[in-house]
């Protein structure tokens, strides 16, 4: 096992599990559409899965899932900017 995929894996997974509880706090039914908030709660419970991977079911990471781990956190903390003022404009719900 190489000891340094394990820490990238585990460390941007607890960076996606921290951005979806972020982004978690601004969504909800009257603000944001479903598409969204389903796949914002899929990528919350596969960061959760993939964070306690390791530690429970002995998982070791590859290259290709660490490099892609880290992408996707990279991607979450990139984005964040757009989400400070709440729910970015394209994702809210349209007014009834």
């Amino acid at each position: 096992m190489k000891l340094y995929l394990v820490i990238i894996f585990e460390v941007a997974s607890a960076l996606l599990v921290a951005s979806c509880f972020c982004r978690a706090s601004f969504t909800h039914k009257r603000n944001t559409r479903r598409p969204i908030r389903w796949a914002f709660a899929l990528l919350s419970i596969m960061a959760c899965i993939c964070f306690f991977a390791p530690i429970l079911w002995h998982y070791e990471p590859d290259g290709v899932s660490a490099g892609l781990a880290g992408a996707i956190a990279l991607t979450q903390l990139v984005t964040s900017h757009y989400w400070r003022q709440g729910v970015p404009p394209q994702f809210q719900q349209e007014p009834s």
